[in-house]
């Protein structure tokens, strides 16, 4: 059965959080290892980012789950150029019944007191179609494409 979800923000707050979507993280199928019980099966809002080319995870979070890293790799982003570790992660999108399991790029979101612990970018939405509807404030994700 084919995916779509769609997520009627409002104007304003599309515009001041951007497109997000609720995920669950986990190295194995678990979901969210080693935090409280409290919190092991709470969503966390990822940022669904054009610009970004890969998916990305916060590194304190990474670090605290004990996610395996990978590789080393070079990112740019509005900082400039570094070098970052990445891990390997599976990510679950409940409202599109999606998992990625993968690459995700360790960058500092929570020190920019971001919104959102996990980005996800054109290689998840290379599997959907998206519209993003700015005056409305709304947000399309379909894995059909999306005809106008």
């Amino acid at each position: 059965m084919k995916m779509r979800v769609h997520l009627d923000y409002g104007r304003q707050e599309l515009i001041q959080r951007g497109p997000t979507i609720d995920v669950l993280l986990s190295i194995d199928g678990s979901k969210l290892p080693d935090f409280p019980d409290d919190q092991r099966n709470a969503n966390m809002p990822a940022l669904i980012d054009t610009g970004a080319t890969g998916n990305a995870i916060d590194g304190a979070l990474a670090n605290a789950l004990r996610l395996p890293v990978i590789d080393l790799t070079d990112v740019s982003g509005i900082e400039g150029t570094g070098r970052h570790p990445v891990h390997l992660a599976r990510i679950y999108v409940p409202s599109l019944d999606h998992t990625i399991f993968g690459r995700f790029t360790s960058v500092n979101l929570g020190g920019g007191d971001q919104p959102y612990l996990v980005i996800l970018g054109r290689t998840f939405l290379a599997n959907f179609s998206m519209a993003y509807i700015g005056q409305t404030g709304d947000l399309i994700l379909d894995e059909e494409i999306l005809r106008t």
